[in-house]
């Protein structure tokens, strides 16, 4: 377009001397020939702003397409078999653990604790003293619905020797003798401080 425009300013300079034709006296054929030229140049003007305007289309059409390529290879890692595995986690302070099944969607989400499991204690009959013999045996310990046996013979038949062996089998209770006052003793089981969740039975 910049030759035509080129072209119509050659024509216009070439007639910028009067023209005189003998026999059309008082008519200004330059004035006319400049006249047609100008309005030949509209046309052309506006041409060239669609040509601006489309080129401007072109050039945002290619920014959007390189941001779609960036986008695009920061999400592979996320696609099909190169997506990273799922995973949950708690707050530093939440009383319970996390762990991920299925398809879940990715996000953060509120739960709400309404209650806390509460400790359970047990205790045996009295006895007269912690060395005192309460027989061979058996015992059975019930922490979290999962039973667990605790063999009681000669070498740990006493309230000592029973809590000794509780304790040692690492269940998350502890046992312990405690003097009633009454001349009497037992041995307890309880949850062990941090296993607020635990139950035991006896």
């Amino acid at each position: 377009m910049a030759s035509a425009t080129s072209s119509a300013s050659s024509i216009a300079s070439s007639i910028s001397n009067a023209i005189d034709l003998p026999n059309y006296a008082g008519v200004d054929f330059n004035q006319i020939l400049q006249s047609v030229i100008a309005a030949g140049q509209v046309p052309i003007a506006a041409l060239q702003q669609e040509i601006s305007a489309e080129t401007l289309s072109i050039s945002t059409l290619g920014s959007i397409s390189g941001d779609f390529s960036s986008l695009q290879s920061a999400i592979a890692p996320f696609q099909g078999d190169n997506a990273a595995p799922m995973a949950a986690y708690a707050g530093a302070d939440a009383p319970f653990s996390t762990t991920v099944t299925g398809n879940p969607v990715a996000g953060v989400y509120s739960v709400t604790v309404n209650q806390m499991a509460s400790s359970q204690t047990s205790a045996s009959q009295g006895y007269a003293s912690d060395t005192a013999s309460v027989g061979t045996g058996t015992i059975t310990l019930d922490v979290n619905g999962t039973p667990t046996p605790i063999n009681i013979d000669s070498t740990n038949d006493t309230l000592d020797g029973v809590a000794s062996a509780i304790n040692s089998a690492n269940l998350g209770v502890t046992a312990q003798v405690v003097d009633t006052g009454l001349g009497s003793r037992s041995a307890a089981t309880r949850p062990a401080p941090p296993a607020r969740s635990r139950s035991a039975a006896i």
